[in-house]
Formats: C-alpha cells, structure tokens, sequence
C-alpha cells in the first residue's frame, strides 16, 4: 500500500483520537482536524449546547457535513467523534481515507473520563453500562471501516501510543 494522503481516527469515546491524533499530525508534518471543534467552529456553539438546543439528530447532521468536507483534505490527520461511524453515509465517506480505529478498554476510558462532564450522551449516573451499550452498537461499525486497528491499551502516554501507532502505519504502508 502506498501512503495515504490522509488519516482518520475513529473509535469510542476516551480512546484517545484527539490527543493522539494531533501527535500523529505532528510527527508527520501534516495538519490535525478535531472533527467536534470543526463542528464547533460551523454552527457557533458548543457540542452540549448543540446538543441541548438541536438535539442528536441535528448534531449527526452537522457532524455529516462537517466530515463530508472536511475528509477530503489531503496531509491531515482528522479525528472523529466517536458516533460518526453509526450513520452510513459517513462509512462511505471513511472509505476514501485511511482509517485507524484506536481501542481502549473499558476501565481505560472510564478513568479517563471520570471528571468529564462535557460529553452529552454520558451525562448519567451509570457511564460504564452506557460506553458499553456504545461499544457494542459501534464496533462492528468500527471494524467495518478499519483499514488498521490500534489497541491504545491506556497504559502509555499519548506520546508513546503516538509512535507505535505511526510505526505500525508505516509498515501498512510499505506491505
């Protein structure tokens, strides 16, 4: 396979697509899109209050859109929001990139997002039963578009889940 002009992060919720994925546009030289923050920047508003005023559906539109334009910028790293792969246009989008889907296990995104109180679908008393509720409708969708599967295991610094991952990128490449 030869280098793709482009690399898209998918994956749950706490996997590490952001912090990684700015990482990985760094060490490529390449530019980094945080798909959320894109949405953000269109509609004026924070992703809650997008939420709170328009609900999901109108959240997964402008999310659609935002990836619709934004998936076909060459030398970018972009990372998703972790329910973008559920609608399936987005699949067919995801299909014109190179996807890594980053997994995390459980325990990993809980203590990650123990005292985040920003994302709006976990905004219950029992985030464990709703990532995994999330997981199991997601990943086949995720192993769907998966050109690579990254296991970010929670134990490494995004610094060193960032080299291994441009490492097993790079030799996908050269397979």
């Amino acid at each position: 396979m030869t280098a793709p002009s482009s690399i898209v992060l998918v994956g749950p919720t706490g996997a590490g697509k952001s912090s990684i994925g700015r990482l990985l546009a760094q060490a490529l030289q390449w530019r980094f899109t945080d798909l959320d923050r894109e949405i953000e920047s269109r509609v004026g508003v924070c992703i809650s209050t997008l939420f709170t005023q328009g609900n999901e559906a109108y959240f997964r539109e402008q999310e659609h859109l935002a990836l619709r334009d934004t998936i076909v910028t060459p030398a970018q790293v972009l990372a998703t929001g972790a329910g973008c792969v559920v609608r399936e246009e987005n699949r067919k989008l995801l299909h014109n990139a190179y996807v890594v889907h980053l997994q995390v296990p459980l325990a990993s995104q809980l203590k990650r997002l123990q005292c985040d109180r920003s994302r709006p679908l976990l905004q219950s008393e029992n985030r464990e039963q709703i990532l995994q509720e999330m997981a199991r409708i997601r990943a086949p969708y995720y192993a769907e578009v998966a050109d690579l599967t990254f296991c970010n295991d929670g134990h490494q610094s995004p610094r060193s889940a960032c080299a291994k991952l441009l490492t097993q990128i790079k030799q996908n490449w050269h397979d």
